[in-house]
């Protein structure tokens, strides 16, 4: 049975954001640094998954932008937590995303992990990325257009987004992403639907 550790009001963790003040101005509200996942992504992970088990990077316990059964907050630290089975992550951008992109993969590899989404921006030629790179993965054909809490406008993301894929179901996240973008690591599949197949 999976279980779960949520760190609601526990103090004796230092939440992730503490431990990256690195560009973030103290005197702008915590949220002025929050970005979304839109809906329509959302429901194409769905899709894909069936279900969120786990969020990790999650904006909220009583209003959560992700439907998932069990959630991490900025406060509770999730890396220091295993995840399990059913993942979608959209990390921390900046210099903060590797460790949660390793974490992911680690606990993938490790057999933690069934299925995972994640989404994050199309760095090319970063170390992360391109450990990541044998995984199959959507680069947007759209820069995507991030949700504000509290009402805030829509913010455009300042270049591509990627999405990735672990797990073995290759075949549905390839038919389900690729109305959304160019996929890379779908040619097996492609070759059994033809010519108009899931790579493009």
């Amino acid at each position: 049975m999976t279980t779960y550790t949520p760190g609601i009001g526990n103090e004796s963790h230092t939440p992730f954001y503490k431990r990256y003040p690195q560009g973030v101005d103290p005197n702008m509200p915590w949220h002025y640094y929050e970005f979304y996942t839109p809906k329509h992504i959302i429901d194409a992970v769905v899709e894909v998954l069936g279900q969120i088990d786990l969020d990790p990077c999650s904006n909220s316990y009583t209003n959560p932008n992700i439907p998932a059964k069990y959630l991490y907050t900025k406060v509770d630290n999730a890396l220091q937590y295993t995840w399990y089975d059913k993942v979608f992550m959209n990390p921390p951008y900046g210099y903060a995303i590797t460790e949660w992109v390793e974490k992911l993969r680690h606990d993938y590899e490790a057999g933690h992990v069934t299925e995972a989404i994640m989404l994050v921006p199309a760095s090319i030629g970063s170390k992360w990325f391109a450990r990541m790179e044998q995984y199959p993965h959507c680069f947007l054909d759209d820069k995507l257009h991030f949700l504000r809490p509290l009402g805030f406008t829509v913010r455009e993301a300042r270049g591509a987004t990627a999405i990735f894929y672990l797990g073995q179901n290759v075949g549905r996240f390839c038919e389900v992403f690729r109305r959304l973008g160019r996929m890379v690591g779908c040619a097996e599949e492609a070759a059994l639907v033809g010519a108009n197949g899931w790579e493009r």
